[in-house]
Order: C-alpha cells, then structure tokens, then sequence
C-alpha cells in the first residue's frame, strides 16, 4: 500500500515540480523500495510531457529514459553494496 501511495505522489510530483525536486524523489523511491520501475515509466512520461530533446532517437526525445534507466540501475548498484 506504501509504494501505491508513494507513486501516486511521485505522478504528482512528475506533471507539477521542477525537475531537480523529481530527481530527488525518483532516487528517494529507488532507494525505498525494491527494484521500483515506476521510476523508469516515469521517465518515459516525463519525455512524453515536456519532450526533452538533449538526446533524441529517431527523432523522439529520450533524455529523461535514459536518466531513470542509469538512476535506476545506478540506485540498485549502491542499495547492493549497502547491505
């Protein structure tokens, strides 16, 4: 029930906070909860939103997938070292 509450927040996070203040609930819930792929959906939402076009494919912004998959992957990296 936490992690459907914390994603609903972090939707509502994604459409009405900048980017750094998503950045640091995206890590946050990562880093809370095991292997939280809604983190990398989001990324895919926030390039569907706002169409950040620093790193295209095929003419598709993919700068925000690219940043959750590296976060995502990265997170799971450290949370393995820490415990």
């Amino acid at each position: 029930m936490k992690r459907v509450i914390f994603t609903l927040f972090f939707l509502g996070i994604l459409i009405y906070a900048p980017w750094w203040i998503v950045f640091i609930v995206a890590v946050s819930g990562t880093f809370l909860f095991s292997w939280y792929v809604e983190v990398i959906v989001a990324g895919l939402l926030f390039d569907i939103l706002y169409g950040a076009l620093g790193l295209s494919l095929f003419g598709f912004g993919i700068l925000g997938f690219m940043t959750a998959v590296i976060l995502f992957f990265g997170v799971q990296k450290i949370k393995q070292n820490l415990r």
